[in-house]
C-alpha cells in the first residue's frame, strides 16, 4: 500500500513538473515571437521609406487581402501607409494602412501608371 502512494505521489509530481515546463516554454515563445515581429515590422518601415512617391506597388495585408495601387507616402508619426488603389480617382480616394497589418510591400517597376 505504501508503494501504491509513493509511486502516486510520483506520478502526480512528474504531471506537474510537466506542466510547468510547457509554460516556461510557452512564455519564451511569446516573448520571442513578439520580437520577431517587432524587426519584421521595422524592417517593413525601412522598406516602405525607401520606396519613391507615385510607385506602383502592392500591398499584401496580414488578412490576406490585396491593395494594388500608387504609393502616396508613408507617416512615421502613426505608422500609416497610404496608397491610391488602383481603378480609383479623386482627391480622397487614397486610403491608409498600418505598417502593422501588411505582411509585404512588393514595388512593381513595369507597370504603365
Amino acid at each position: 500500500m505504501k508503494f501504491l502512494r509513493v509511486l502516486i505521489g510520483f506520478v502526480i509530481l512528474c504531471i506537474v513538473m510537466h506542466f510547468l515546463a510547457k509554460m516556461v516554454h510557452a512564455d519564451e515563445y511569446k516573448d520571442l515571437s513578439k520580437e520577431f515581429n517587432q524587426v519584421y515590422v521595422e524592417q517593413l518601415r525601412v522598406r516602405i521609406q525607401h520606396l519613391p512617391k507615385k510607385a506602383f506597388v502592392e500591398v499584401s495585408l496580414k488578412d490576406g487581402y490585396v491593395v494594388k495601387g500608387i504609393f502616396e507616402g508613408f507617416i512615421k508619426y502613426d505608422d500609416s501607409v497610404w496608397i491610391l488603389p488602383q481603378g480609383k480617382h479623386g482627391i480622397f480616394a487614397d486610403e491608409a494602412y498600418n505598417v502593422r497589418s501588411i505582411q509585404n510591400v512588393l514595388f512593381i517597376i513595369n507597370h504603365p501608371i
